[in-house]
């Protein structure tokens, strides 16, 4: 049972991870100035890749584990 555990964790993470790049990209878009990073776009990329990659990570972890193969 620890795996679905594990998988809600990581799903629960991976959705909060795109939640905040999502506030962070209208916070870029609404209210950046000139003094933002040039890199805050590489940020933003970056942080919804690991959210996406999280919750795919969550699902496998609790689809392998419930047909055994964990």
């Amino acid at each position: 049972m620890w795996f679905v555990l594990l998988g809600i964790v990581l799903i629960g993470l991976g959705v909060w991870q795109v939640w905040r790049t999502r506030k962070y990209m209208h916070y870029l878009r609404t209210d950046a100035g000139p003094d933002t990073s040039p890199f805050a776009l590489n940020a933003v990329y970056t942080s919804g890749v690991i959210g996406v990659i999280g919750v795919l990570a969550g699902v496998g972890v609790i689809v392998m584990g419930l047909t055994g193969q964990l």
